[in-house]
C-alpha cells in the first residue's frame, strides 16, 4: 500500500473523529436550548401527572359452572341435560355484553345519570382529591365551586330526547330545595329534595328526583342524562371481558375509569342481572319441559293401561306359559332397546321445543334412534322363529315393561322439573364482586416524570440537530479551509468583558457620547486579545507577501462582528508601538464615531468629495498610536463616492503616514460598497461568525471580492465557542492563561 493510500485512510479516520467531536460540541454549546426543552417537557409531564384525574381499574369475576354428569339417571338425566347445555366462554361474554344485561344494570345503578361537582379549573380537582370534609362553595363567594368531597344523589332524571347529553347545573339552595338550570331553557326549575318533581318545558317534560346533597348551600353540580344506547356502546368499547385461561369458565370483566364508586355499582348490577337472567332462563326451560311432560303423561298412562289389559286378557286365555331360554333373552333385549328408543323420542321432542330438526343435538339423537331401531329389528327377526303363542306373550310383556318404565321415568322427571322450576338454580355465579379501589393505576407519576425527562432531552437534541442542519452555520475552522482553500488566521472567542461593557454602557444608541475604550487597553490578557495577537502575527506575514499595509475587514453579511474585530485589531497593533489608522468604510451605517465618542462632521466622505484634506479629517483617540477616520456626512450614493479616483490617492497617502491602515468595510453580499475598497487595499480579511455564517455565503463573498481584484488572504472565525474540536486546533484554549486583571 502506497504512502498516499495510508495518508487517505488517516484523513478519513480523522474526519470521522472530527464529525463525532463536532456533534458533541454542538450539543455542549446548545446546552441551554436542550436544558430549556427538558425543563419545559418536565414541567408539562409533572403537571399532567399531578393534575390529571386518577384512573382506577374496576373488575368483576364470574364463573360458568359446567353441567354435572347425569349418566345412569334414566329419563331424568336425558331430559335434564337439555337444561344444562354447556356454553362456551365466548357465548357467555356476549351475553354479558348484551343489551339485555347492560340496559337493566344501567337502569338499576342510574349509570346513565352523570353527576359531578363543579370544580375550579385545573387545580380544583387536585386540591379536593384527598379532602374528607365539605367547604363553603365558590371562589371569593362566586362561582359555586366545590373544594371538598361534595356529593349529590340523583335517583331519577328523565329528559326529552333532544336534551339527552346536554349539561344541566344542579345547585343546592338549602336543606330542602334545589335549583336546576340549563342554557337551553330560560327558566330555572326549583324543586324539593326527596320527592320526584316534574317540570314542563318547551321541549317536553323533565322529571327529576334528588335524594340529597352532601354539600353546603350554594354548591353546584354538573348533571347530564345520557341516552341508554350510547352508554351501552361506550361501555362495550371500553370494557375488557375475557376468559381467564382456556376453557376455565372464569370470566373477568374490567373497566378503567375515574369514578370507581359509580362503576362498582354498575358492575355489581351487571353481575346480579347476569346471574338472574341465567336463573330465569333455566326456570323458563324447566317450565317448558314440564309443560311438555304434563301433556305426554296422560297419553302414556292410557297406553300403559291398555298394554296391561291386553297382557291380562292373554294370560286369562292361555293360562301359564313356559318361555324358552331364547324367548326370555329376546324379551330382555327387546325391552331395553324399546325403552331406549322411547326415551330418545321423548328427548327429541323436548329438544324440538327449542331447536330445529337440523340442530346437531337433534341429529345425534336421530342417529341413536336409528341404530337402536336396527338392533330391535334384528331381535324381532329372531323372535319370529318362536311359536306364535310365545311371540305374542313376548310382545305384550315387552309393551307393559316399556310403558311402565317410561311412565315412572316421566313421573320422576316431572317432580325434578317442578323442583328445578321452584329453586331456579343458575349455572353461573359471582366469584368476586366489584370493589371500590383506592389505589389508581394511572397516571404513573414516576414513569411520566422519567418519560418527560427523557422526552425533553430527546426533543431538545432533535431541535438542536434540525436547527443545525437547516439553519446552522460554520463551526469548525477546518471546514472553512476545506471550502475556500484559505487559511483561518485566528478564531476569536466570545468576549465576556465586551458583553459586560455593553450592559454597563447601555448600548450605543442610548449613550452616543460615551467613549468606548478598545478592549485591548482594558484587558490586555483577555482571550479575545490573545487571539487577536495571533491574527496580528499572521497579518504581518501576509502583508509582507502583499507588499502593502492596507487591510480591509469585511464579511458576507451583517451582524457578524466585523466592526468589533476592526476596532480591536487596530488596538492590538497600536499597543505594539505601531501607528494605526482605522477607517470607517461603511458610508451607509458606519458608527465608529460613536464607538470612540468622536465627532462626525468631517470624514471619509468629505475627503472623497474633495472638501477637505485627509489629515484634517483624521481624529485622534484616547488609545495611543490609534487614529480614526470616520464616515463623515453620509452621502446619498455611497457606491459612487467609493468608486472615486480619490480613494486610491487617499489610501496611498495614509499608507505612507501610518504603519497599518485598517478599513472597516460593508458586508459583501448585501451591497457592493466594499468592492472598490477591496480592489484598492493590499489585503482582505473575511470575518465569519460561529454557527451563523454559512459556507455558501463565505464562498460567494470570496468569489465576488477576488473577481473584483481583491486579494483575500484568509478568514477570521468570530464568536468561537470553546469546544473539543477547537481545542484540537489550538483555538479556544486561551482561557487557561487569561488573567482578568484590567490594565492599570
Amino acid at each position: 500500500m502506497s504512502e498516499h493510500d495510508h495518508r487517505e485512510i488517516r484523513d478519513n479516520a480523522h474526519h470521522k473523529e472530527l464529525d463525532l467531536l463536532a456533534l458533541v460540541d454542538m450539543i455542549f454549546i446548545q446546552y441551554k436550548l436542550i436544558l430549556a426543552s427538558v425543563i419545559a417537557l418536565l414541567v408539562l409531564g409533572v403537571g399532567y401527572a399531578f393534575l390529571a384525574r386518577p384512573v382506577y381499574r374496576t373488575d368483576l369475576l364470574v364463573q360458568v359452572n359446567r353441567p354435572a354428569d347425569r349418566a345412569g339417571q334414566g329419563l331424568l338425566g336425558e331430559l335434564s341435560s337439555i337444561l344444562d347445555v354447556p356454553s362456551s366462554g365466548d357465548a357467555e361474554i356476549e351475553v354479558i355484553r348484551s343489551r339485555l344485561v347492560l340496559k337493566e344494570a344501567i337502569e338499576h345503578s342510574h349509570f346513565d345519570i352523570e353527576v359531578a361537582p363543579i370544580r375550579f379549573p385545573l387545580i380544583g380537582d387536585l386540591l379536593s382529591r384527598h379532602q374528607e370534609t365539605i367547604f363553603r362553595p365558590g371562589l371569593f363567594g362566586l362561582g359555586g365551586y366545590n373544594w371538598g368531597n361534595e356529593l349529590a344523589t340523583v335517583d331519577r332524571f328523565d329528559v326529552p330526547h333532544d336534551l339527552e347529553g346536554e349539561k344541566f347545573t344542579l345547585t343546592a339552595l338549602d336543606a330542602d330545595r334545589f335549583r336546576l338550570t340549563t342554557h337551553l331553557l330560560s327558566q330555572a326549575m326549583v324543586g324539593q329534595i326527596g320527592r320526584p318533581v316534574r317540570f314542563p318545558s318547551s321541549m317536553g317534560d323533565i322529571v327529576i328526583k334528588v335524594s340529597g346533597f352532601h354539600a353546603l348551600p350554594g354548591a353546584s353540580f354538573q348533571l347530564r342524562k345520557w341516552f341508554w344506547l350510547d352508554v351501552i356502546e361506550d361501555l362495550r368499547k371500553r370494557m375488557v371481558i375475557a376468559e381467564l385461561g382456556k376453557q376455565s369458565g372464569v370470566i373477568s370483566v374490567a373497566l378503567n375509569n375515574t369514578d370507581p364508586a359509580r362503576v362498582s355499582r354498575l358492575f355489581n348490577q351487571v353481575g346480579d342481572v347476569y346471574v338472574r337472567q341465567n336463573r330465569d332462563q333455566k326456570s323458563e326451560e324447566a317450565r317448558k319441559s314440564l309443560g311438555y311432560l304434563e301433556r305426554q303423561l296422560p297419553e302414556l298412562k292410557s297406553t300403559l293401561s291398555d298394554s296391561e289389559e291386553a297382557l291380562l286378557r292373554f294370560r286369562n286365555k292361555h293360562k301359564a306359559i313356559d318361555l324358552s331360554e331364547e324367548a326370555r333373552l329376546a324379551l330382555g333385549q327387546a325391552v331395553a332397546l324399546q325403552t331406549r328408543i322411547s326415551l330418545l323420542q321423548q328427548e327429541r321432542l323436548a329438544l324440538l321445543q327449542q331447536f330445529t330438526p337440523s340442530h346437531p343435538n337433534v341429529v345425534v339423537i336421530d342417529r341413536q334412534m336409528g341404530a337402536a331401531g336396527r338392533e330391535l329389528g334384528d331381535i324381532e327377526l329372531r323372535t319370529s322363529a318362536l311359536p306364535s303363542v310365545e311371540q305374542e306373550f313376548v310382545r305384550l310383556t315387552r309393551d307393559v315393561r316399556v310403558n311402565s318404565d317410561l311412565y315412572v321415568a316421566l313421573s320422576n322427571s316431572m317432580q325434578q322439573l317442578r323442583l328445578a322450576q321452584e329453586s331456579a338454580i343458575a349455572n353461573v355465579r359471582i366469584v368476586d364482586r366489584a370493589a371500590v379501589q383506592e389505589t389508581p393505576i394511572a397516571p404513573r407519576r414516576l414513569l411520566i416524570t422519567a418519560a418527560s425527562l427523557l422526552g425533553g432531552l430527546m426533543f431538545g437534541l432533535c431541535v438542536v440537530l434540525v436547527r443545525r442542519l437547516l439553519f446552522g452555520g460554520i463551526t469548525q475552522p477546518h471546514d472553512i479551509e476545506d471550502a475556500l482553500g484559505k487559511p483561518v488566521y485566528a478564531a476569536i472567542p466570545v468576549s465576556k468583558h465586551q458583553r459586560r461593557n455593553e450592559r454597563l454602557h447601555g448600548g450605543l444608541r442610548k449613550n452616543q457620547e460615551t467613549e468606548w475604550p478598545v478592549l485591548a487597553s482594558l484587558y490586555p490578557q483577555d482571550p479575545v486579545v490573545e487571539s487577536l495577537r495571533s491574527l496580528r502575527m499572521a497579518l504581518q506575514l501576509a502583508l509582507l507577501d502583499a507588499g502593502g499595509n492596507v487591510v480591509v475587514i469585511t464579511g458576507p453579511t451583517k451582524g457578524i462582528g466585523k466592526s468589533f474585530v476592526s476596532i480591536n485589531l487596530a488596538g492590538i497593533f497600536s499597543t505594539s508601538g505601531k501607528r494605526v489608522l482605522l477607517i470607517d468604510g461603511d458610508l451607509r451605517k458606519g458608527r465608529l464615531d460613536r464607538r470612540f465618542g468622536l465627532g462626525n462632521a468631517l470624514g471619509l466622505a468629505s475627503v472623497l468629495a474633495g472638501n477637505v484634506a485627509v489629515t484634517e479629517a483624521i481624529q485622534a483617540t484616547s488609545t495611543p498610536m490609534l487614529d480614526v477616520l470616520t464616515t463623515g456626512p453620509k452621502p446619498a450614493r455611497p457606491t459612487e463616492f467609493l468608486q472615486s479616483a480619490n480613494l486610491r490617492a487617499l489610501l496611498g497617502e495614509v499608507s505612507k503616514i501610518y504603519d497599518l491602515v485598517v478599513i472597516d468595510g460593508t458586508p459583501t453580499l448585501p451591497v457592493v460598497d466594499v468592492i472598490p475598497l477591496a480592489a484598492a487595499a493590499s489585503l482582505v480579511v473575511l470575518v465569519a461568525r460561529y454557527d451563523v455564517t454559512h459556507e455558501g455565503e463565505l464562498m460567494e463573498a470570496c468569489r465576488r471580492l477576488e473577481r473584483a481584484g481583491g486579494r483575500v488572504g484568509g478568514v477570521l472565525l468570530n464568536a468561537m465557542q470553546s469546544s473539543a474540536v477547537s481545542s484540537r486546533y489550538g483555538y479556544g484554549n486561551y482561557d487557561s492563561y487569561a488573567v482578568d486583571n484590567p490594565a492599570s
